[in-house]
């Protein structure tokens, strides 16, 4: 009795002790101060102009798809190439023309400088075994037929030849002769046709245009079998080439006289008319003294003989 007196008195009391720290409640229950608040500092925030450099422009190139197979394949024949360059010296089997399906021997050797030569073992003896830009050995070949001459508009002298579409051949096997295997023909193949290789398409690169010379001058030639009156995406060939420092992705303006109103009144009319830009070309192929150009812009129709003359300055 006496002691469960004394224990609720020290219950009661108990609530009303304080500790050494100055707090009444006991230090393991005691919880650790916060950390004190860092003020923040406030950020007026304002409307601001920010300069940014934009990316360069891209610059317009000529569309590869217009003049692929100007690109892949020979559009011009010099005299040199056609006294060089392999051709079709006979058929495997008794044929004298060939279409697809059909094998051939090739040789660049001339045959002719040999009247005693043995024929007989023509397919184990051109060795078409050359190695291109990229160290891959030839296996797809064009054959072409020399076409009509390329004629200066002015001199008449012979700028080049039109290489005509024949074929298209493979490699079967090296050799002197090399036996090819006809893949496809739009003619048929003859003795003589000529070979050259088909590049790969990724070896076509990008063509930026850029302003010719204002300084050169030219005509637009006249193409075998092409057209004689030609609009925007065809294809034009000009008497300017290498040898003019005329260099794929030159930019030329296509000029012409206006036509002179015919009458019968003598008004004293100038002679002359001052010619009119009807047009822009940019060169893609350049040979030595004829270069192919893509006409991307014509208000009227590009002939031979127009005028031709550089659009820088």
């Amino acid at each position: 009795m006496r002691y469960s007196i004394y224990y609720k008195i020290f219950i009661a009391v108990l609530p009303l002790c304080v500790y050494a720290n100055g707090d009444s409640t006991p230090p393991l229950l005691q919880q650790p101060a916060p950390p004190p608040i860092e003020e923040i500092p406030t950020v007026k925030l304002s409307p601001e102009i920010q300069l940014k450099t934009l990316p360069p422009k891209p610059q317009k190139i000529i569309p590869i798809h217009l003049v692929r197979p100007f690109l892949l394949r020979p559009i011009l024949l010099q005299s040199e190439q056609m006294e060089t360059a392999p051709r079709v010296v006979g058929f495997v089997g008794e044929r004298f023309i060939g279409s697809s399906g059909d094998e051939i021997y090739v040789s660049d050797k001339d045959y002719s400088k040999t009247l005693e030569q043995d024929f007989t073992n023509l397919e184990d003896s051109i060795n078409l075994e050359e190695l291109d830009a990229a160290g891959r050995l030839w296996h797809k070949f064009e054959i072409v037929r020399p076409g009509p001459p390329y004629l200066d508009p002015d001199t008449e002298e012979i700028l080049g030849y039109g290489a005509i579409h024949v074929g298209n051949a493979i490699l079967v096997k090296p050799g002197e002769p090399a036996h090819l295997a006809i893949t496809g023909n739009s003619r048929v193949v003859r003795v003589n046709d000529l070979i050259f290789p088909i590049l790969e398409e990724d070896s076509i690169e990008d063509i930026v245009p850029i302003p010719a010379p204002y300084e050169l001058r030219g005509k637009i030639l006249k193409i075998p079998y092409g057209s004689y009156e030609n609009a925007a995406n065809d294809v034009v060939a000009i008497n300017l080439g290498a040898i003019d420092q005329v260099k794929p992705g030159h930019i030329f303006e296509v000029v012409r006289s206006p036509i002179r109103p015919r009458t019968t009144k003598d008004l004293k009319l100038p002679p002359t008319l001052p010619k009119e830009v009807i047009g822009i070309i940019v060169v893609f192929r350049s040979f030595e003294r004829v270069s192919y150009a893509l006409i991307t812009k014509a208000t009227l129709s590009i002939r031979p003989q127009d005028i031709i003359r550089g659009s820088g300055t």
